[in-house]
């Protein structure tokens, strides 16, 4: 009977004796995302609710046509839902909740109807460094402005809405380089954009009650474009710089906001009854914020 006890007690000191190193070994391990002292694992992850995105952009576009040179002022603001969805690395259901546009140009104000990029959700896939791939249903999702906008579609405002992270752990003054090709229609013209970019991590810092990197980018490159409006054939070149803030919620795995100044310089060749060259110059500032 004493014998039986023993061995009973015996498998449970040595039951608890395991429990005990085991959650000894799990408090030792550093956490997946690292820490700041020997760096930190930025990773995008799949959200655990849906996120809500509010984004605002203020542009103005300088250029001359013939010998008449003129300028285009526009704000738009949207709000974007983005639900979790079953995929791998990180997909996303995204919706456009509203969406507005202003502008102002010698041809008078235009509030253009963009209802029809609204309440129509299509897939995108994020690795976990930011790239983003859209599902082919986001390519039908578009509105036509008309003659001098031509068509507008959630291509050219989500192939590249999330910011890059690095492949490598990084600590509070490091950097890491990236580079992203981006494909988009816009103003009757398919336009390629080549961009390289050079991230440093500057600090830590609370932003809304998520623990964030706060992260600072410039970046550099060459825009091309082709296509038709109004019967003329174009092409285009130029160059494009950007410098930037936004803050990673390194511990949600999250982009809780971005705020972007991107400036382009570029040329329209346009062939047609007559032949022009029309020079321009392109000044836009971003803002996203995750909301609560």
């Amino acid at each position: 009977m004493n014998r039986l006890k023993g061995s009973v007690g015996g498998t449970g000191i040595r039951s608890l004796a395991f429990c005990s190193l085991f959650l000894a070994g799990c408090a030792g391990q550093k956490s997946f995302w690292g820490d700041p002292s020997s760096g930190l694992i930025l990773r995008y992850r799949t959200p655990g609710t849906a996120l809500r995105y509010e984004s605002s952009s203020k542009m103005q576009q300088q250029m001359t046509f013939g010998e008449q040179p003129f300028q285009i002022d526009a704000d738009s603001r949207s709000v974007v839902t983005m639900k979790p969805a079953a995929g791998n690395p990180v997909a996303l259901q995204v919706t456009i909740d509203s969406t507005t546009m202003k502008s102002a140009s010698p041809m008078g104000d235009m509030s253009p109807d963009l209802s029809g990029l609204t309440g129509r959700p299509f897939g995108m896939t994020l690795s976990v460094l930011g790239k983003e791939t859209l599902a082919p249903e986001a390519a039908s999702i578009q509105v036509d402005l008309g003659q001098m906008g031509g068509k507008r579609g959630v291509q050219a405002d989500f192939a590249d809405f999330f910011e890059n992270l690095p492949a490598v752990p990084v600590r509070v003054g490091e950097s890491w380089n990236s580079m992203d090709t981006v494909t988009v229609e816009q103003g009757g013209m398919n336009i390629v954009m080549v961009v390289e970019s050079r991230s440093t991590l500057t600090g830590l810092e609370k932003v809304r009650d998520l623990e964030c990197c706060r992260i600072a980018v410039e970046s550099k490159g060459k825009m091309s474009g082709s296509g038709e409006q109004m019967g003329a054939k174009l092409s285009m070149t130029g160059d494009i710089q950007s410098k930037g803030t936004w803050a990673f919620a390194y511990k949600k795995g999250l982009m809780a906001e971005s705020s972007v100044e991107t400036t382009t310089e570029s040329t329209v060749e346009i062939s047609g009854p007559e032949d022009m060259t029309m020079p321009m110059k392109t000044s836009v500032k971003t803002l996203k914020i995750l909301k609560n």
